[in-house]
């Protein structure tokens, strides 16, 4: 029935995303698009395109998420609808970030950015205000992915918490109080980023934001897990990891199965380790995350070391640096840079090690990441210990 489908369907489409997601809703909007779409008004195409992108996203369904995505922009530019333009690109900035693509993140915020700097200077209506303070926060969180210039990064952040505190809009806050919780995580702030990871936590579930909620305990527990709290990560884990199979969060499992594992290597439970990181491996394969699948790559190789096999940890390591080859992400390669030099002080390449070290050394201080550069100096005092075993 049409005329049900307009009078009764439409209406439910901007709750949709956070309220139910899954697959059965998103088999609704596809039939309810079919239905609609030879006779839908260019508005009533936004909507619903914008609907199909964010859904399939939240799925981990990235490619079609995409293309949505692209549909979704086209129709805003036939209505002429500037707040929705801004809107696609800002959708499109938030799937490079699940995607962890830093560079098309900040280009697409940045040309939201740019058609919202458009309208009136004097527009204060709260449409208006939360499209600024999520381009804020878009382009904030790029930077910070990117990580060299992390102060920009915080700059930008902290200028869309203030709008979206100005606004009470509980939706896009979790998500810039998890992106300064990354930013303290990056500089060795241990306790500020819990301390922001936990907020975020909270005003996601209070807006029933299932995937930043997941996201936000996944952070918790590995930033606990690095102050040694282990059984607070194992409890955090165990709720993230709940809520993102509730909700199918693909995206979200991408990062819980790695702090899983990791809490594994911390009880030297090697197997329990690897089975974690084949499982998100197989997953970043599947969604086409290059960042991840170095990273799992690393988690495999730590596991590799803890059972001494040196030779399996080396390649799993230098396969994982070449994936992150002339991609940035920094945080990451520097961390198997210092893994690499560990395991080449076990083979006895000592003079590889030292260069690979003080490679590392020199970018982990250039971009003030505490928390690297106190893990290069504890390998560097372990060197005469590792060389006489």
């Amino acid at each position: 029935d049409v005329q049900r489908a307009q009078r009764y369907g439409i209406r439910l489409l901007p709750n949709l995303p956070h309220e139910y997601t899954g697959a059965e809703t998103v088999d609704f909007v596809h039939h309810l698009h079919d239905l609609l779409a030879p006779t839908a008004s260019p508005d009533e195409m936004v909507r619903m395109t914008r609907a199909l992108g964010i859904l399939h996203q939240s799925l981990g369904h990235l490619d079609v998420a995409a293309h949505w995505h692209r549909e979704n922009l086209l129709w805003a530019q036939r209505a002429r609808d500037g707040i929705a333009q801004a809107e696609a690109h800002f959708e499109m900035s938030e799937l490079a970030l699940m995607s962890i693509d830093y560079h098309a993140a900040a280009q697409a915020a940045q040309e939201g950015i740019a058609i919202i700097s458009t309208l009136s200077a004097d527009d204060q209506r709260p449409a208006v205000q939360l499209l600024a303070g999520r381009g804020y926060r878009l382009l904030g969180a790029s930077l910070a992915m990117e990580g060299r210039d992390l102060a920009a990064a915080e700059e930008h952040l902290q200028k869309a918490v203030t709008v979206l505190r100005q606004i009470e809009n509980q939706g896009d806050l979790c998500a810039v109080l998890f992106e300064l919780g990354n930013v303290a995580a990056q500089r060795g702030e241990l306790q500020r980023a819990l301390d922001l990871y936990d907020e975020s936590a909270r005003v996601a579930e209070a807006g029933h934001i299932h995937y930043y909620l997941a996201l936000a305990r996944n952070n918790f527990a590995y930033h606990s897990l690095l102050l040694g709290r282990i059984e607070s990560a194992q409890q955090s884990v165990a709720q993230g990891i709940r809520i993102a199979e509730a909700y199918d969060l693909l995206a979200a499992l991408l990062h819980l199965y790695s702090t899983k594992g990791e809490i594994y290597l911390a009880r030297n439970e090697w197997r329990d380790a690897e089975e974690s990181f084949h499982n998100g491996l197989a997953l970043a394969e599947e969604l086409g995350s290059l960042e991840r699948q170095a990273g799992y790559r690393g988690g495999l190789a730590l596991a590799a070391l803890g059972g001494k096999d040196f030779d399996t940890a080396r390649r799993l390591l230098e396969e994982a640096l070449t994936l992150l080859a002339d991609q940035g992400y920094w945080h990451l390669r520097t961390r198997l840079q210092l893994w690499l030099a560990e395991t080449l002080i076990h083979q006895a390449q000592y003079a590889e090690a030292d260069k690979l070290l003080a490679e590392a050394m020199q970018v982990a201080r250039s971009q003030q990441r505490t928390l690297l550069v106190e893990q290069g100096e504890r390998l560097r005092a372990r060197f005469p210990a590792l060389r006489e075993n």
